[in-house]
């Protein structure tokens, strides 16, 4: 069985439109900062598990689901 951790603390990242126009349809390029927002920084922790059910170095036969065979 294999464990992948991975931690991630993000900054505030930006959010908003990238783009507003002017009333002449024109982009309008330095107006999309006036109402640009942060979002707050956080911690996330993601945890994997990964488990190998058919390994082709392996070749012994197994039965059953976690390969233990039932007699």
């Amino acid at each position: 069985m294999r464990v992948n951790l991975t931690l991630v603390y993000a900054m505030g990242l930006p959010t908003g439109a990238p783009v507003m126009f002017d009333s002449n349809g024109q982009p309008d390029f330095n107006s999309a900062y006036k109402f640009q927002k942060t979002l707050p920084a956080y911690k996330r922790v993601d945890i994997g598990l990964t488990k190998v059910f058919i390994d082709p170095k392996d070749k012994k036969s197994r039965s059953g689901f976690w390969g233990i065979s039932r007699n």
